[in-house]
């Protein structure tokens, strides 16, 4: 067997068949998935708009559509107007016709949706992760809630396509299975996706955090539209995912993406990774706490008192309320979390050159317009094009949802894309 991988994650076990057979079959779900793709961009059309957009007979269209019909996927919403013959019947995506369950897991937390085909969350929950106790422990926690979840969003298993998980960490290969390590949640060479399948009898397909956000982005957000973009996370740690082309790029060994731990400052601040200068050692939620927190311990004048039993999320919204309220050295903290982020994004500007330039993350959701604003003030002093590309430093609008809706989209990826057929 083989093992196909796209930007959005990893897809089952595929058996090698007849290569005539294999090609016909990617023909027919890739026209398939082109009128799905056309109704995802372009809301209601009708079958000779598809037709003339894709290059296919009228015939074949219709028969795609009844088949869309039959199983749900889209559905009649009336008929447009004339332009000589008999009106057009419109369709559009049916937002009820699948759902998902999408998996946000965090250090601490982990958030779990049910999602539509149009990305509205139906119902979610959040609960521990309790990565100390191991994966087995963690996922079992997701197949605990999964029937109150399914319950209260009135979605039936048997309607759930698959389940994606947003994971804190890297993955790669061996063999057909995929495998993944979180330094943050304290994980080696576990093979998440066999687990998750496991503990809730759904077929799972995982990406890191950051990936999952930039494949909802593309399909779902600010870059629905752009095929180059970069998505910037800057939450406990700090991840980058770079799209070209349409697809995520992720490097040889597919680890591309660590932006966190390349050194800006030399011999700076010891990193969490135990290197020092690390972007992560400036911007990330995990050190800026323990900045804090020692800011605290040494006595530095400010209202802040963050006690060892506080969650980071806790800690860094008291900052910025600290900060907004005049205290100086919460101030402090702030100038020095957005020079550091302008340094890291002005890299990633000029050595990509990206249409958008996607913030999220804790550190960016908690900031109350303290760190957009700057850094793109920042940028603008910085960027010698003309005209600027500050316009391209955008926050993405998903907020906290930002990671349900990522996981969501490497599942409706796999199910939906459009597959690159060659002779």
């Amino acid at each position: 067997m083989t093992v196909l991988q796209s930007a959005g994650g990893v897809k089952a076990p595929v058996r090698k068949r007849n290569k005539g057979h294999v090609k016909s079959q990617m023909i027919r779900e890739s026209n398939r998935n082109y009128i799905i793709r056309l109704m995802h961009k372009h809301g209601v059309v009708a079958k000779a708009e598809v037709a003339d957009r894709i290059g296919l007979s009228r015939v074949a269209v219709n028969d795609i559509i009844g088949n869309l019909i039959e199983h749900k996927l889209i559905e009649e919403v009336g008929v447009g107007e004339s332009t000589g013959g008999r009106k057009p019947v419109l369709y559009r995506l049916n937002p009820s016709g699948a759902h998902v369950v999408a998996v946000d897991m965090g250090l601490e937390q982990m958030r779990l949706g049910i999602v539509d085909l149009e990305a509205n969350v139906k119902a979610e929950v959040t609960v521990k992760t309790n990565a100390d106790q191991g994966a087995r422990v963690a996922f079992d926690g997701v197949a605990e809630v999964l029937k109150d979840l399914l319950a209260e969003s009135g979605v039936q298993r048997d309607d759930v396509l698959g389940l994606g998980l947003a994971f804190p960490g890297a993955m790669w290969f061996s063999g057909d299975e995929c495998i993944v390590a979180s330094s943050g949640l304290g994980w080696d060479n576990i093979p998440a996706r066999k687990i998750m399948e496991n503990q809730t009898g759904l077929t799972c397909f995982l990406d890191s955090n950051v990936k999952a956000r930039a494949l909802g982005e593309h399909w779902f957000g600010l870059a629905r539209d752009i095929h180059n973009f970069v998505c910037l996370h800057v939450h406990g740690g700090v991840g980058v995912a770079v799209v070209l082309d349409g697809r995520i790029y992720r490097g040889h060994h597919g680890s591309a993406g660590c932006l966190g731990h390349n050194s800006i400052v030399p011999d700076g601040k010891p990193c969490f990774c135990g290197n020092r200068g690390c972007l992560a050692a400036y911007v990330s939620g995990r050190s800026i706490v323990e900045t804090v927190r020692e800011g605290v311990r040494n006595g530095e004048k400010t209202v802040l008192r963050a006690g060892d039993g506080e969650s980071r999320s806790k800690v860094i919204d008291q900052l910025f309320q600290a900060a907004e309220q005049g205290d100086g050295f919460a101030r402090e903290i702030v100038d020095e979390i957005v020079k550091h982020l302008t340094i890291g994004i002005a890299g990633l500007v000029n050595n990509f050159d990206p249409g958008i330039v996607i913030l999220s993350g804790y550190m960016i959701e908690k900031s109350r317009g303290m760190i957009m604003g700057r850094v793109q003030d920042n940028i603008r002093k910085l960027d010698y094009d003309d005209p600027p590309r500050t316009s391209r430093i955008k926050e993405s609008r998903f907020g906290d949802r930002a990671g349900i809706i990522g996981a969501a989209s490497l599942v409706f990826q796999h199910y939906f894309e459009v597959p690159l057929v060659r002779n």
